[in-house]
């Protein structure tokens, strides 16, 4: 028994996979990151590639939006 529980305790414990695409960060891309993207269209970002600008171009467009419809779906390591 204590076999089966270990590994999932460790799996609990590990850092969420880097997945810059999911805006709120609740393990998936799906309409809430592109909601939050669409709400900030056309807004310069400092530094570039913070923030809602997911391409590094320094403006939250196209390239950014091309990101969350591309990595659509759970996020994954």
């Amino acid at each position: 028994v204590q076999r089966a529980f270990i590994p999932t305790f460790l799996g609990d414990c590990t850092e969420p996979p880097d997945c810059p695409e999911d805006l709120d960060e609740d393990g998936s891309i799906d309409g809430t990151d592109l909601s939050l993207l669409l709400g900030h269209w056309g807004d310069p970002i400092e530094p570039p590639g913070t923030g809602f600008d997911l391409d590094g171009d320094g403006i939250v467009a196209g390239g950014d939006l091309t990101r969350i419809l591309g990595f659509w779906g759970a996020c994954s390591g």
